[in-house]
């Protein structure tokens, strides 16, 4: 195989680390305890599912970091990752 038909590794800046180091140090264990634990939060989530949905709200916000600030593309996030984002709007404090 040649060296030009390899694929290459996503460009990862060093901002990009520093965003994914903040981005892994985030708890989020109060929006998953809110999905699954409180009846005002709408359709209550089991724990396996909301912990699923954390991650991919995580991978959302790399994605969003990385591609949709300034850039003319729009990330949109599924509706699960959506009402996940939601509760955490809600947490004022995050």
């Amino acid at each position: 195989m040649s060296e030009t038909s390899m694929i290459q590794p996503a460009y990862i800046s060093e901002s990009d680390v520093g965003f994914l180091n903040r981005l892994e140090k985030l708890d989020l264990r109060p929006i998953v305890f809110k999905l699954v634990k409180d009846p005002d939060s709408g359709i209550p989530w089991i724990e396996k599912d909301a912990r699923l949905v954390e991650i991919e709200y995580r991978q959302f916000l790399f994605l969003y970091w990385k591609y949709g600030r300034e850039s003319q593309s729009t990330i949109a996030p599924s509706k699960r990752v959506d009402m996940f984002w939601h509760q955490h709007i809600l947490d004022t404090e995050k």
